[in-house]
């Protein structure tokens, strides 16, 4: 049993064993030693020296079908929450971030920074436990080190870009990830993107007329009422969505407020469902790192 799931930079993704593994097929002009060995030394992520593993390897010489077997999760959070059709709620909101804070909490730990946090690099999928839902970050193509030199340069997607990486500063570190984090928390609660810029110039006026600039009122309360925020979930939104990086909240140090101290059940059925609905037509490449306390990376 097979079926396509995308495409990535190496070739085509494909579902197989009641989707247990996705297998990408490696491009023709890509041996299969090639790429194996690429993955493994993590030249693939530039910058960054990282575990990189896969399930298996596959190839078929005489056809030229090689490839790597994955990992495979589930639909991409941007596709949930297209088929979903409204916003999460803020106890939905909370369990998806605890498991996004913690993955990126990983990654820091490791000086690595992702650098393209995003709703479409993040993938849900469901656990083992009855409405348990899995919450991964994957596709770390942009991401680096941050033992390497610190001239990182611009990158990433623009509604999700911070402030200083707008801004062209090119000594940047990993709270540009929770500065992505806080777009992706108000993107869950609002159900649409909170930033919409058609530039770098005009994303950054966008931020200003949120959260207030040199002589600007913030507004971010009022698009996130009480009603639909708590106090202590709007520390969070707060603390991420900070312009100055040094004021910023680090994803560790988020995941110590109290607005994590519970979290329902109904919520996770609710999300489980959600996750259900879309993931049969779901396209995504399942390159994964895990959110969970075993932080790795799978090319």
């Amino acid at each position: 049993m097979e079926k396509e799931a995308g495409a990535g930079s190496c070739g085509m993704h494909q579902v197989k064993n009641l989707s247990s593994v996705i297998c990408r097929n490696l491009q023709a002009t890509q041996s299969l030693s090639l790429c194996e060995k690429k993955y493994r030394k993590g030249t693939s992520v530039r910058g960054a020296k990282v575990c990189v593993s896969s399930t298996s390897c596959s190839s078929v010489p005489l056809a030229k079908d090689n490839s790597l077997v994955l990992e495979h999760v589930g639909p991409s959070l941007a596709h949930v929450l297209r088929r979903r059709g409204k916003p999460f709620t803020e106890e939905e909101t909370r369990r998806v971030m605890r498991q996004l804070l913690g993955g990126a909490g990983r990654m820091h730990e490791r000086r690595i920074v992702h650098r393209d946090i995003k709703p479409g690099n993040i993938l849900l999928g469901l656990g083992q436990g009855r409405g348990d839902v899995v919450v991964k970050i994957c596709d770390l193509g942009l991401a680096v080190s941050m033992n390497e030199t610190p001239s990182r340069g611009q990158a990433g997607t623009l509604w999700y870009m911070a402030p200083e990486v707008l801004l062209g500063k090119p000594e940047y570190d990993e709270l540009v990830d929770a500065w992505s984090l806080g777009c992706v928390m108000a993107e869950l609660l609002a159900g649409e993107p909170l930033f919409r810029g058609q530039n770098a110039t005009d994303q950054l006026l966008g931020i200003f007329r949120v959260l207030g600039g040199a002589h600007g009122n913030p507004r971010l309360r009022e698009l996130f009422p009480e009603e639909r925020l708590s106090r202590d979930g709007f520390e969070i939104l707060d603390g991420l969505l900070t312009c100055d990086p040094a004021k910023r909240l680090p994803a560790t140090v988020a995941l110590q407020c109290p607005w994590f101290a519970g979290s329902g059940n109904t919520a996770a059925t609710a999300v489980a469902v959600a996750v259900k609905l879309a993931s049969p037509r779901q396209k995504d490449a399942c390159t994964t790192i895990s959110s969970g306390a075993d932080c790795r990376v799978a090319c």
